[in-house]
């Protein structure tokens, strides 16, 4: 017991004032059931005062205690400090380690060491160091785990420089995985090899140079590379780091795909907004201290929009609306974009201009606060179309109206095969209502099939069904019930539609009627005049016979007994006579050949003139007419007529002559071609050729309208 004590006096002067907490144990030794003397518990011999900051009790208390028998100082860990001090106890060997402490809530650094006949354990509370050592192994990991997940390739380089300090290549000291990823490299081609050897498998001249400037300068540099062997764009940033270089890079293939898409799309929407048939621009608002908008400073054009107002985007960018076109024909336009800015709707409005005129379509949206966009057509002649459009529906609708005639606008009904079946009427006016005796109303709204169905088996209905658009039909049928004659056009338009026009003919029937009568009538007083003269004709030849037989024989008994002017007389009696003779035949062969057809033969103008003269005779020595004319040409026709026309020109011209003045009349004649002549009569125009007779005189003339 003796040398217990002094054991813990000894152990109190090296212990007592140690910051750390110090206690010493000594075995317990009991006999176990073979009778052996074994060590079965640790009894506390000595605490320091520090050994309180550890196992929360004062060391008076613990002095005396066991460690299994009390579950001291720490129930959780009874049995492990019960081991641990065997083990050292037996062994003879020192043991540190660490533990925590779930009663004490604390993290404990022990050191158990053999001391006389018992175990000395300095243990110090490691909480505060153990939390810092895990919040550095926290970071250090959640640094490297962030390096490692980085986007970036990060590695850092060292330079190797030879025996005159000058670099001349670098060596990997440390490289995330992501390096590896962009590069195409493994880790062990990174480290394997130096930059140097790395630029030359890549093909890459240019980068070590770069990378020794960065470190001999101290300037940091930024730059993109593309290599067209990967197709991979890369951006560097290169960065002094103490003799070498912290290098990231990152592939940014996809950003400059990216680029390249936007820039391609920009081309396109660029050639779209310039392409466009409408007018576009994008326009920054003005607005006034009232918060109203008071003008638009024009920011993009299209070309469309320079175009349709004759302007160029040096003109136009940047200027100000109201400077361009004037307040006073854009107050209703600052309107409607006040709208669109207020509400967010788009809107779309008409406007017409005056000087010169001009209508135009908006379209307004809001980009932001202060810009819309504008787009613009142009309508004019759509606007102008239109009311040429409305002014020929008004004629039309007036033409309608007031048309005597019925119009009636019917759409065919097809069935499968494309055959029309039926057909119902779309556009009718009131005439045609008049015309067929059925209401407006009922044509509008019912098929022919259903109005009466007889009609589509009729002529009119099969005719109609047959034609091609631009093709007519026409007939003409009566109404019983009226008395009235109607003709009925049938036209095919467009889009299979038809258009019926309704004429009243009853007029021009009976006009007709009258006409087959009168004509009838003609007829039968022309055969009454072609038996007249073919009687009287016949019944004076035998006066005209006597007469020239008493003239011969009151000749022939005188003998020559009469003086010369009675001779004279007597033979232009008998020349009278004779030509008299010559009449009568001619009305009796015309009389003969009225019964028939006329029959054209070849006949001496010459012989036709010498008649003429000999039976105007007397009127022509009365007025103290001359005649002038050639050689007559001989020509088809009928003698008689061409006599009498010759005498009648004749005639006239002897007659209508001007006072005190001698009638003269000159006849001519010219061989003309067959189109150079007007008027002939189609059954006349098979000759190439015609005679053409001229008469003219000098007398009072009369209207060749007459």
């Amino acid at each position: 017991m003796e040398l217990m004590q002094s054991e813990v006096d000894l152990i109190r002067q090296i212990c007592a004032d140690h910051p750390d907490s110090m206690v010493w144990v000594t075995p317990v030794r009991a006999g176990d059931e073979t009778g052996r003397t074994v060590i079965v518990d640790f009894e506390f011999q000595y605490c320091n005062a520090a050994s309180e900051t550890v196992s929360r009790r004062p060391p008076a208390y613990m002095v005396g205690k066991r460690v299994l028998q009390h579950q001291l100082p720490d129930p959780g860990a009874a049995e492990l400090i019960f081991r641990q001090c065997l083990e050292v106890y037996e062994k003879g060997e020192a043991l540190s380690y660490t533990y925590y402490s779930t009663e004490l809530q604390k993290h404990l650094k022990l050191y158990r060491t053999k001391v006389h006949d018992g175990v000395l354990t300095m243990a110090r509370n490691w909480t505060a160091e153990y939390q810092i050592a895990r919040e550095k192994d926290r970071q250090a990991r959640l640094l490297e785990n962030l390096v490692d997940n980085s986007p970036y390739g990060i590695s850092l380089y060292e330079s190797i420089r030879n025996e005159d300090e000058v670099i001349v290549d670098f060596r990997l000291r440390i490289a995330n995985k992501r390096c590896s990823e962009i590069t195409g490299l493994t880790m062990e081609q990174l480290y394997g090899n130096t930059v140097v050897e790395l630029m030359q498998l890549r093909g890459h001249s240019g980068y070590f140079d770069i990378c020794k400037e960065v470190v001999q300068t101290g300037n940091s540099r930024n730059l993109e590379y593309y290599s067209p062997a990967r197709d991979q764009w890369m951006e560097f940033s290169i960065v002094k780091f103490e003799d070498g270089y912290l290098l990231n890079y990152i592939d940014i293939t996809g950003t400059k795909r990216l680029e390249q898409q936007l820039s391609h799309h920009a081309t396109e929407l660029t050639a779209i907004f310039n392409g466009s048939l409408s007018g576009i621009y994008l326009a920054e608002v003005v607005k006034g201290a009232d918060g109203k908008i008071r003008d638009l400073i024009f920011l993009r054009v299209n070309d469309t929009f320079l175009r349709m107002f004759s302007m160029t985007e040096a003109g136009i960018v940047g200027k100000s609306l109201l400077s361009i076109s004037g307040p006073d024909s854009q107050e209703d336009f600052l309107g409607f974009v006040q709208h669109v800015l207020d509400s967010g709707a788009p809107g779309v409005h008409l406007l017409k201009y005056r000087h010169p005129e001009r209508w135009f379509e908006f379209s307004i949206v809001r980009i932001d606060n202060a810009v819309v966009t504008v787009t613009i057509n142009d309508i004019t002649r759509q606007k102008q179309a239109a009311s040429k459009i409305e002014e020929q529906k008004k004629l039309l609708d007036s033409i309608l109206k007031h048309s005597p005639n019925g119009l009636a606008i019917t759409e065919a009904i097809r069935n499968e095969a494309g055959d029309m079946v039926d057909a119902r009427t779309v556009l009718m006016n009131d005439a045609c209502e008049r015309y067929n005796g059925i209401p407006k109303e009922v044509m509008l709204n019912s098929t022919y099939a259903a109005l009466s169905p007889e009609l589509l088996a009729s002529p009119l209905f099969k005719a109609a069904a047959v034609l091609q658009p631009g093709e007519s039909f026409r007939t003409e049928y009566s109404l019983p019930q009226t008395g009235k004659w109607i003709e009925l056009a049938i036209a095919k338009m467009e889009r299979d539609q038809f258009i019926n026009v309704f004429t009243d003919i009853t007029p021009v029937k009976e006009a007709q009627v009258q006409l087959e009568r009168l004509v009838e009538e003609l007829r039968r007083s022309n055969e009454s005049l072609e038996s007249f003269a073919f009687a009287a004709s016949h019944d004076l030849k035998e006066p005209i016979r006597k007469v020239r037989l008493f003239a011969d024989q009151i000749r022939s008994r005188a003998g020559g007994e009469f003086d010369e002017k009675a001779q004279a007389s007597f033979a232009r009696l008998d020349l009278a006579t004779k030509r008299m003779q010559q009449l009568v035949d001619d009305l009796l062969v015309y009389a003969q050949v009225q019964q028939g057809a006329q029959e054209l033969s070849e006949v001496d103008l010459n012989t036709v003139m010498a008649g003429v003269l000999i039976d105007l005779e007397v009127a022509i020595e009365e007025a103290g007419a001359t005649l002038h004319f050639g050689s007559l040409p001989t020509v088809m026709g009928n003698q008689r007529q061409l006599q009498q026309m010759l005498q009648n020109l004749v005639a006239n011209g002897v007659k209508y002559c001007r006072p005190e003045v001698a009638p003269e009349i000159w006849i001519s004649w010219a061989v003309v071609a067959a189109k150079d002549v007007e008027g002939i009569p189609q059954s006349l125009q098979s000759a190439a050729s015609y005679y053409k007779l001229d008469v003219r005189d000098n007398g009072i003339g009369f209207d060749q309208e007459n």
